[in-house]
């Protein structure tokens, strides 16, 4: 959450709540947190990979957006 000065070249900084909001969010379903689901089965894809900066650009998606052209 930090750098929303400079997120992807827009200012996407956020008030102390939403900040708060999101943060607590994020935690709470993380992969270490949520016992299941989405967040560990992108986990999954990540294995011994670095972890990209967007979302979109891990494997787990990669391979789902594979999936849904064939």
């Amino acid at each position: 959450m930090r750098g929303l000065d400079d997120h992807f070249g827009k200012n996407v900084e956020l008030g102390e709540n939403e900040r708060k909001a999101i943060c607590g969010y994020l935690l709470n379903h993380s992969a270490r947190r949520d016992r299941g689901g989405l967040p560990n089965r992108i986990a999954a894809f990540l294995s011994n990979h670095r972890t990209p900066l967007q979302i979109t650009k891990t494997r787990f998606f990669r391979h789902a957006q594979d999936g849904e052209r064939q």
